[in-house]
């Protein structure tokens, strides 16, 4: 289930003063639906090495007129054209990677393709004894792959916490005991809402902006 705090809970973990003196690379990669390999292994490289590197594959490069022509069939389709080589780009990872203790956070990972994940921590298995990898998703078919048959899921807040969160981000309190008429308000929101934090931290927000202008 999207907005329950997977990120926010992933965050505050990543940004921890101890987490973050405990390993010697931090990576945090938002990856959404498109599991693209090459583009996260390119992140996590330019994260871990500050560098501005490209992996293009120089044997495409040099036939010349047929790469120009495949390219140019590529664009036509709306696909890209960049000439791309993983498994250059996997080695620089390795090198980075190796014997150094990580934290590697990958944020709303969709995909459920046990052999794209292998491929892509491939160049991890260089890494430091120690090193962690953190997943946010809301399929639980890779996790169930990779070995992980007791999931702590993260469940909708209740309604009690949930219209203390709503009254936090709408009036700067942590109740309406101090709104009373707008108490019935705020619990028909909550429950629209279904109780999801991140969608009553959206709408407080706005509806607290909205009420400082007026103020203004």
């Amino acid at each position: 289930m999207g907005g329950v705090g997977k990120t926010t809970l992933a965050r505050l973990l990543y940004n921890d003063t101890k987490v973050q003196a405990h390993f010697q690379l931090h990576v945090w990669i938002c990856v959404s639906d498109d599991f693209d390999i090459f583009k996260i292994s390119k992140t996590m490289f330019q994260a871990v090495s500050g560098q501005k590197k490209e992996f293009e594959d120089l044997n495409q490069l040099q036939k010349g007129e047929s790469t120009e022509i495949r390219d140019l069939n590529q664009h036509q389709k709306g696909e890209s054209t960049e000439v791309r080589d993983l498994t250059q780009l996997q080695k620089a990872l390795t090198e980075q990677f190796k014997d150094k203790r990580f934290l590697l956070v990958l944020d709303d990972v969709w995909t459920e393709n046990y052999d794209h994940w292998e491929k892509l921590v491939r160049p991890l298995y260089s890494g430091a004894p120690g090193s962690r990898v953190i997943m946010t998703t809301r399929k639980n078919e890779l996790l169930k792959m990779l070995g992980f048959d007791h999931l702590d899921l993260l469940e909708s807040l209740s309604s009690g916490d949930a219209l203390s969160l709503f009254a936090m981000h709408a009036l700067g309190v942590d109740s309406f005991d101090s709104y009373p008429t707008l108490r019935e308000k705020g619990e028909a929101i909550v429950k629209k809402c279904g109780t999801l934090p991140l969608a009553l931290k959206a709408i407080g927000r706005l509806l607290r902006k909205k009420n400082t202008r007026k103020m203004g």
